[in-house]
């Protein structure tokens, strides 16, 4: 976790951190993860450099983050994101953002958006579920 920050947001206190994140040790992702601040109060003390959030979230608080909606674009990175992942220029990049709640059926937890870098991540997406008798290595 690199920084951290409370705030008030459309009403709701909310807690917001930034997370950069390593593949074979070169920078490879930069996460920022709005979080709604009653639901995991005093987050950042449970947060070391290294801890993983969603570890902390069932293990410390007792939650089951689920995912309820994901987006997926390939924009060109915006300058203070290439500048944090030391990129130059604006190169394309994958941005993955995400609504997570507390619980299947649950609040709203946290809201995602993850930049990473194309050149070190081959993508592929799925919605729903391999079609019926669809070959085995599918699912």
């Amino acid at each position: 976790m690199t920084c951290h920050r409370c705030r008030r947001w459309r009403g709701a206190s909310v807690v917001d951190l930034q997370r950069s994140r390593y593949l074979n040790d070169e920078l490879d992702a930069w996460w920022t993860s709005t979080l709604t601040a009653h639901l995991v109060p005093g987050l950042t003390s449970h947060l070391g450099d290294s801890a993983s959030l969603y570890a902390t979230l069932t293990n410390d608080y007792g939650l089951r983050p689920t995912r309820q909606w994901t987006r997926l674009e390939f924009p060109l990175a915006p300058r203070h994101i290439a500048e944090k992942l030391d990129l130059r220029g604006r190169p394309r990049m994958v941005l993955l953002t995400g609504l997570i709640a507390s619980q299947p059926d649950g609040p709203p937890l946290e809201l995602t958006q993850a930049w990473l870098r194309d050149d070190l991540f081959d993508m592929v997406m799925e919605l729903g579920q391999p079609p019926t008798g669809s070959p085995r290595w599918l699912h």
